[in-house]
């Protein structure tokens, strides 16, 4: 390893003094804001697939409902009866969860907000990144729930959010 000048020593040491008070100061800042377990009730892994079963049948009846309206309708092509499928499922959880909740988490009093901000709901596209990990993943998903304090699946760590309990509704 070479010897540092004079100069090149202060630098080193001013860089290394100013990353590791950075690094301290944002490790306070971190574990104050990530530790949700202490400020919200954080829903069990349970009723988490209680919501998603109600989305489930939900969409369900949604597509039925299409269906039966698109059978009515005289020659309707199959692509037109694919691309509502898709629009359905592949939009439901991200447009509702941007908007504020599915119909699951609405009936069961959870919402999926904001890791960094649990009082503000998450953005559309991160919903959708929330959304094709968790249907890429299924049940797989939810492995790391039981494993960190802030019961947050791959899903929830891909889509920069949390999900807890809704314990302060709009009145």
């Amino acid at each position: 390893m070479k010897d540092l000048t004079s100069d090149e020593q202060i630098q080193h040491s001013e860089l290394t003094d100013s990353v590791a008070f950075i690094t301290s100061d944002n490790e306070a800042i971190k574990k104050e804001i990530t530790d949700h377990s202490e400020t919200y009730v954080l829903p069990s892994i349970k009723i988490r697939y209680a919501s998603i079963l109600i989305d489930a049948i939900v969409i369900t009846l949604f597509a039925f409902s299409i269906s039966s309206i698109l059978d009515k309708i005289e020659s309707v092509p199959d692509f037109v009866r694919g691309t509502l499928f898709i629009f359905l499922l592949g939009l439901y959880e991200p447009l509702l969860l941007s908007t504020g909740c599915t119909i699951g988490q609405l009936l069961l009093n959870i919402r999926v907000r904001r890791f960094n901000d649990p009082q503000k709901k998450i953005y559309f596209h991160m919903a959708l990144i929330r959304f094709v990990i968790k249907v890429s993943l299924g049940w797989l998903s939810f492995i790391t729930v039981t494993f960190n304090k802030n019961r947050r699946a791959i899903h929830d760590f891909a889509g920069n959010s949390v999900m807890i309990t809704n314990t302060y509704p709009k009145i």
